[in-house]
């Protein structure tokens, strides 16, 4: 039985159902009446007949309608040739404008956009060709802009560099370095089988090399470091071998050194010969001895190219043949120059056979020649290459700045005299890009311990510059330009005189007066404070029309432009152009970075001021900074 009852709960009425149980009522009499009769028998159930279904035709494929182009895609190809997948944008190199009208950038849109926002695009891209095509047209002037990273150079900066001078002078060697700190170096080499484990200050063995100008020699002790990146002076005796064979030997005689495909740069692979040479392989033995770290046969093979080094440069093999009597034999146990072998004190087993440990007493031939034919290699030369100015100013640093460089750690962290250096190739790529030539005046402004001018003068040949406020690095520059100059002497290199200051450049004198007369110069203001950059660009207003001042930091910002609020502002005569330097090209990083070449250009400053005149600046607050207004008021 359905029962229906309404509940009201505030404003909100509604129905319950709910089934209450049937209770049982006693039959009437009409029921009775009714139910005498007899019940009627069950209607029969019709039969269940089961029947398959009926076979399902195959589905038949409607013919596909061709896909609808879109109308971007008709257009196309009606109106413009295909083009090209859109690929990733890249900032183009800055270039003159092109003669040609440039083509609308409607096309090369993606076809997801909306119609709406093509035809925006194809109206904004052809009003900016309308304008272009103008003749009149003049585009807004913009003092800040940027390019593409630029690469390496392969060719060296044209310069004369060969000299004429001897290099009998007296210079800081590889066994100072290596003496100095010695308890950071160990044995390399096994003698007689044995490799030693601790340093005998007094018989270490060593080997002599024979640089190319006449009287040039080296001690190079055979130790390497502890630490891998400490300076290793077997690997830079290898390299500088290698190097005055590849630039300083005659072609005709480098076939006495033996194969060349067994040293760090092949020169003359082994496979180029024609027939087996009859002379022994020196190069071959030298390098299976370090290889193999066979501290006899090392020695030997190394006194035996030093003997033929000797008979280029002083004139025996000129005459045809290596003359025995000036050769360099095997010294005899009793001779006063050999020394005894460094074996462990207490090893057992002693040396059985002398070995040239020692360089030996050389004498000239009689019939040596007055000229050195390695001096005369330069002469030949468009600049110096650039293997052999990385070798040159490695060795002066490895020398002069690598036994003090706790020296240049000593500053105030995060202040305007923090320690930072470019490495070589990012002042070649500047040497490159500024066009610096020998008829160049180069300045830096905080040179450090003068690896930039030092650089710059053997590259270019240019004249330097450099001023220094710390004491430490100032000393240590002034060692380095010393040593330089002897250094470049060995490898038969001139290299043009550097001068150095130690003071404030704020406050020199000397550096306000080379600064009238600058074409090029460097500010490393990574870390300087905003009052020291100020302080510079009212110097900069002393420098000549066209000069260029290098920075780390941008002295403009990208969006600076000449108006009555930045006229006069000392910096509004630079144009600033942004780089990017490689990786590994700075001190304090190993990532790359920018740097901005601001170059002076005072002409775009004289056009603002002759066009709206001097009193441009008063005249237009009076008129509410309205530029017609003033200009009106101005030639009243």
């Amino acid at each position: 039985m359905l029962l229906l009852s309404k509940a009201t709960y505030g404003k909100v009425s509604s129905l319950r159902c709910t089934y209450a149980p049937e209770t049982p009522t006693p039959p009437s009499e009409e029921y009775h009446h009714y139910m005498s009769y007899p019940t009627p028998p069950p209607l029969p159930k019709p039969p269940i007949v089961i029947t398959p279904p009926e076979p399902t035709p195959p589905p038949t494929r409607s013919p596909t309608p061709p896909p609808k182009l879109k109308k971007r895609a008709r257009a196309t190809e009606t109106t413009e040739p295909a083009k090209p997948p859109k690929k990733k944008r890249v900032t183009p190199p800055a270039r003159e404008p092109s003669a040609t009208p440039s083509t609308s950038r409607a096309g090369a849109s993606s076809s997801s956009h909306t119609s709406k926002q093509r035809a925006s695009s194809s109206r904004s891209s052809s009003r900016r060709d309308s304008v272009k095509e103008d003749e009149h047209y003049v585009p807004p002037p913009k003092r800040a802009r940027s390019s593409l990273p630029f690469g390496s150079y392969s060719d060296p900066i044209s310069r004369s560099c060969w000299t004429d001078q001897d290099a009998y002078l007296e210079q800081a060697s590889s066994e100072d370095v290596v003496r100095k700190l010695i308890h950071t170096y160990k044995p390399y080499f096994m003698f007689d089988g044995v490799l030693a484990t601790t340093i005998d200050k007094e018989n270490i063995p060593y080997v002599v090399l024979e640089y190319p100008n006449s009287g040039a020699e080296e001690k190079f002790l055979l130790l390497e470091p502890k630490d891998p990146q400490h300076y290793n002076p077997v690997w830079e005796l290898m390299q500088s071998l290698e190097l005055i064979i590849k630039y300083y030997i005659p072609t005709d005689k480098q076939e006495l050194f033996g194969t060349f495909s067994h040293l760090h740069l092949p020169l003359i692979p082994s496979s180029s010969r024609t027939k087996p040479s009859p002379n022994p392989d020196y190069l071959k033995e030298l390098r299976h001895a370090e290889k193999d770290r066979k501290g006899e046969d090392f020695q030997r093979a190394f006194s035996k190219i030093r003997q033929l080094f000797r008979d280029i440069k002083y004139g025996s093999l000129e005459n045809g043949f290596s003359d025995a009597r000036y050769s360099l034999p095997s010294p005899p146990l009793s001779s006063p120059n050999a020394s005894p072998l460094t074996t462990p004190p207490d090893s057992p087993r002693q040396p059985t056979a002398p070995l040239p440990s020692s360089p030996m007493r050389f004498e000239k031939s009689p019939l040596s020649q007055t000229r050195n034919p390695m001096r005369d290699v330069p002469r030949n030369w468009k600049g110096v290459p650039d293997e052999i100015l990385k070798v040159i100013l490695s060795e002066n640093y490895q020398r002069c700045v690598g036994p003090a460089i706790m020296w240049l750690k000593d500053y105030t962290p995060h202040s305007s005299q923090t320690y930072g250096e470019l490495e070589t190739p990012f002042i070649s790529d500047i040497a490159h890009v500024c066009g610096i030539n020998d008829k160049t005046k180069f300045m830096d402004l905080g040179s450090g311990v003068g690896n930039v001018v030092l650089q710059l003068s053997l590259q270019t040949g240019c004249q330097t510059f450099g001023v220094e406020i710390g004491e430490k690095p100032a000393k240590l520059a002034e060692k380095c330009r010393d040593e330089f100059a002897k250094r470049c002497r060995m490898w038969c290199v001139d290299a043009p005189t550097v001068e150095l200051e130690n003071s404030d450049f704020r406050d020199s004198a000397r550096t306000r007066e080379l600064l009238q007369q600058a074409d090029v110069v460097l500010v490393n203001n990574f870390k300087f404070s905003a009052e020291l950059n100020a302080s510079l660009a009212h110097m900069f207003l002393d420098m000549r029309e066209g000069a260029t001042v290098i920075t780390l930091q941008a002295l403009l910002p990208e969006s600076f432009r000449i108006s009555y609020h930045t006229m006069s502002n000392p910096l509004a005569i630079f144009e600033q152009e942004e780089r990017e330097y490689a990786k590994a090209s700075v001190s304090w990083s190993h990532l790359g970075g920018k740097y901005f070449i601001n170059r002076i250009n005072r002409k775009p400053l004289q056009d603002f001021v002759e066009r709206y005149g001097l009193g441009f600046k008063d005249e237009a607050r009076r008129s509410r900074y309205n530029p017609e207004k003033a200009k009106k008021r101005i030639s009243r």
